[in-house]
């Protein structure tokens, strides 16, 4: 069944037969989820895992997730903190039993599963500097939200629905929240003060990587071309020489003079 929902053609999935068709013969196909004002504010113009277009990019980042994130020896590599945790949830329920007090036991394991959480990822317990909870869910409510915008673009502008400044402000505190986090990772990474390695730590760690590789294998594959290509090579001695003379080294100042090997 075919609906219009403002401007936008939405299909009903009805049928055993035709969701076999949408979720698994042709599941590539519409394996992207729509491109919604939320995705835009909260998850960087759709650049998070959950919102981006299936592609080499989604697959990049689902591998990196799989491999780095959510691999066992990354899980197992928390197990100590896992059990220190668990540790002192019992002593403190012990404690309560001996007092004879009345325990809220769902509160209390909520309360290990997030301070777990909070270790895994940022590498520390709860800092009362910011309610991270309190903005993840903010940004769970406003994604799960229907935003007639969406469905209506024109009416965007006139933010019927207050949503946009919502947006605009939980998009706001949660870049300063991963603003404040990422410095103070980058400055104990600095200064080599021991900590074990969380999840960010794991990010900046291949950032750093991609960006050293990146250039050493610009700098083989350039090396490779020419010694590859002898008309290249002598083409290249002839520029060096004739601008550089008999300087053994070229330097920065001098790869604005060199046309034929362009730097830029």
């Amino acid at each position: 069944m075919s609906l219009r929902l403002g401007l936008v053609r939405t299909i009903v999935v009805s049928s055993p037969k035709a969701a076999e068709m949408f979720l698994k013969t042709h599941n590539t196909i519409f394996a992207s989820r729509p491109k919604l004002q939320s995705s835009q504010y909260l998850a960087y113009g759709t650049k998070g895992i959950v919102f981006t277009e299936y592609g080499p990019y989604w697959r990049n980042v689902r591998k990196f997730c799989v491999q780095e994130l959510l691999s066992a020896v990354k899980i197992d590599s928390f197990a100590g903190m896992r059990r220190e945790e668990m540790g002192r949830f019992m002593e403190e329920m012990k404690e309560a039993a001996e007092r004879r007090e009345v325990v809220d036991v769902s509160e209390r394991v909520e309360s290990l599963i997030e301070e777990m959480t909070y270790k895994m990822i940022l590498g520390q317990s709860k800092d009362g500097r910011f309610d991270l909870k309190g903005v993840a869910k903010e940004a769970v409510t406003l994604t799960g939200a229907f935003n007639i915008a969406d469905y209506v673009p024109f009416l965007r502008a006139l933010d019927l629905q207050g949503l946009t400044r919502r947006f605009k402000t939980t998009s706001k505190a949660i870049d300063e929240i991963l603003e404040t986090i990422l410095d103070e990772h980058q400055e104990v990474n600095r200064n080599d003060q021991k900590h074990y390695k969380d999840f960010i730590d794991t990010a900046l760690s291949l950032m750093n990587k991609g960006a050293i590789d990146t250039s050493s294998t610009a700098i083989d594959w350039t090396l490779t071309e020419i010694i590859r290509h002898p008309r290249v090579m002598k083409r290249l001695h002839q520029e060096l020489t004739s601008i550089l003379g008999a300087s053994p080294m070229v330097e920065e100042k001098d790869l604005a003079k060199l046309e034929y090997l362009d730097m830029k």
